[in-house]
């Protein structure tokens, strides 16, 4: 419970001052100063437990600077990592970007490969042309080589039979 007083200032400190040592020295109410300025009185058959709870209060107060501590080492950490993750992202962006720069030079220079396997494929094409024209020709080649030797043969056979009749002596 509290008690907030009012009155005459001086009057009042003398007797709150009487009080509070009575009070304080029976542990049972401390003074805190409002706002105002005016002294209030906490009478309480619970002040052990308000000391307990300040007690407690501190404590947890030591554990939340332990805490806080813990907490800014690991803000300070994380700062660390995400440094070397933004360091890792760029190499791996570069990693990246040189890899597309290979992979496009290789693409070009597989593209000249095709185009020139396209060229010598029409110039085989071509060859294949140009070599069964070749076999015609030697096959024509052949027929009339056949064609003259068969008419050499008759014709040395019409001669061999006009020798036959004529004598040399």
């Amino acid at each position: 419970m509290g008690i907030i007083v009012g009155g005459e200032k001086e009057a009042f400190v003398k007797n709150a001052t009487h009080i509070a040592r009575r009070w304080k020295s029976a542990r049972e109410a401390d003074i805190l100063l409002a706002k105002s300025g005016v002294p209030v009185f906490f009478c309480s058959m619970f002040n052990g437990l308000r000391m307990d709870l300040k007690e407690l209060r501190e404590d947890n107060e030591d554990k939340h600077m332990a805490h806080q501590k813990e907490i800014q080492a690991l803000k300070e950490n994380m700062d660390g990592l995400k440094e070397n993750m933004d360091g890792l992202k760029e190499t791996v962006q570069t990693v990246e970007r040189k890899m597309d720069e290979g992979f496009s030079e290789h693409q070009k220079e597989i593209q000249a490969l095709k185009e020139n396997m396209d060229g010598l494929k029409e110039n085989m094409d071509g060859l294949k042309e140009t070599v069964d024209g070749l076999k015609q020709t030697v096959d024509g080649l052949k027929q009339t080589v056949q064609t003259v030797e068969r008419k050499m043969d008759e014709g040395f056979s019409v001669c061999i039979r006009a020798l036959r009749g004529v004598s040399l002596y």
